[in-house]
């Protein structure tokens, strides 16, 4: 390999390492654009495509106001004057003790929570997607120098014969 070959060779890998460039600067244009393409979980509130994972929103269905509280105790007709206890709202007769006020903070953590790991997820895929094109790149690089460690081996092996048949001759 003479001088013009090597700056030959380096002129080519300058080229390969621009287009390379290139290539990630179009990438995370894209990415930019569409994040949700790059996300390796769908989720279908952001896509609307039936396939994609579907989670609820977290609400309870609306109480139509129909069910009226029963009593908490009422007696059989039995003779011996036995007594039933009803449950079927829990709630009726005692006093709220601020369990609304907790319920309303713990919706809003949980969806705060909820909103976080959903923007993690995000970044999680585009850094994955980072990471499987770094790797790419790397691979490339790795075998473009061995590929060159073969021919400076190749080379080295040419001088060294040059070399001692110039030994020899003298």
């Amino acid at each position: 390999m003479d001088a013009t070959d090597r700056e030959l060779l380096i002129e080519r890998l300058r080229r390969e390492n621009d287009e390379a460039r290139e290539r990630i600067r179009q990438r995370q244009e894209q990415r930019e654009r569409n994040p949700l393409a790059y996300e390796p979980v769908a989720d279908f509130r952001d896509t609307g495509l039936p396939g994609d994972l579907h989670f609820s929103d977290g609400s309870e269905p609306e109480d139509d106001g129909d069910e009226q509280p029963g009593a908490l105790v009422e007696k059989s007709g039995a003779a011996d004057g036995l007594i039933y206890r009803r449950f079927e709202n829990a709630s009726a007769g005692f006093p709220n003790d601020g369990e609304d006020e907790f319920e309303a903070a713990v919706e809003k953590f949980s969806a705060a929570v909820e909103t976080r790991l959903h923007e993690l997820g995000k970044e999680n895929a585009e850094l994955r997607a980072e990471n499987v094109e770094v790797k790419g790149l790397l691979a490339d690089a790795l075998e473009k120098f061995s590929k060159l460690e073969g021919k400076c081996d190749a080379v080295l092996a040419l001088m060294k014969g040059q070399i001692d048949r110039a030994m020899m001759s003298h």
